[in-house]
């Protein structure tokens, strides 16, 4: 394969097939870009040209007449320069202030400078957080449940970490959770470890045990040592929601029951 030129810069090049006319896509999308325009009557002017900004020459075309600079970089620079030229830079004013926090005298360039140093400048910063968390709307409808102050809007159950770690030393132990265990074994102790349906035991028959509510809770039944009794998990499970009264089963002893005869004994 011999060498061409291209038919819209000139230059010679190596082309893979024998029809290829252009070194590369831009000079044919140039070529295309003519020949539509030439169609429509549309006269083309080629003529070297030199950059306004760096001297040097390239082809000026009547397709682009405002076509001043060879690249866009050339353009920027000289919009830059003409803009300092216009605009020169004026020194900074050195003003004469007082730091905010520590009340010394000390100079800066900048206007809006407030602190003499970055320790004053965090110090400056955590004042700032301060106010805008007392600016928030506060919801009287919640309060701290240590100190009784009312608290924001934001999520939050306690107005500061020292109301948080006092409430945790005074309610220790009085969680949901623990009442529940206390009020179970309180149960268990009351029944000997047996289960009141079936009769079997802890350390004999190794069975595991669970309270259950003589008023189930489905029908409004509550969790105190008066509706509550031990069950072993078969039983327990076959019971399910149905009261005493209307399954075959019945208690061998009831939590009244042993309540009189513990008092009675007494």
């Amino acid at each position: 394969m011999e060498k061409k030129k291209c038919v819209t810069c000139g230059k010679k090049f190596m082309p893979n097939r024998p029809n290829i006319k252009y070194c590369s896509k831009e000079c044919k999308y140039k070529k295309a870009l003519k020949s539509s325009r030439r169609k429509r009557g549309f006269v083309f002017i080629e003529e070297k040209r030199k950059c306004k900004f760096c001297n040097k020459e390239f082809i000026w075309s009547s397709s682009s007449p405002q076509q001043l600079y060879c690249s866009k970089r050339c353009c920027l620079k000289y919009v830059k320069k003409e803009y300092i030229k216009e605009n020169p830079k004026k020194p900074p004013e050195a003003n004469h202030k007082k730091c905010v926090i520590c009340g010394k005298d000390f100079i800066s360039f900048a206007h809006n400078a407030l602190c003499c140093s970055d320790s004053c400048k965090k110090i400056r910063e955590k004042q700032v957080i301060k106010r805008k968390r007392q600016k928030k709307e506060i919801d009287y409808s919640r309060k701290c449940p240590n100190c009784g102050n009312y608290l924001p809007k934001f999520n939050r159950l306690f107005c500061s970490e020292k109301c948080y770690r006092e409430y945790q030393k005074k309610n220790k132990g009085n969680n949901k959770t623990t009442r529940y265990l206390r009020l179970r074994f309180e149960v268990f102790k009351r029944d000997n470890f047996t289960c009141q349906y079936c009769g079997r035991n802890v350390v004999e028959d190794k069975v595991k045990i669970q309270t259950d509510h003589i008023m189930p809770e489905s029908r409004g039944g509550k969790s105190v040592y008066t509706n509550l009794t031990t069950a072993c998990r078969d039983c327990n499970y076959g019971k399910g929601d149905v009261l005493l009264s209307e399954c075959s089963n019945s208690v061998i002893q009831s939590p009244e029951a042993t309540k009189k005869e513990k008092s009675g004994k007494n």
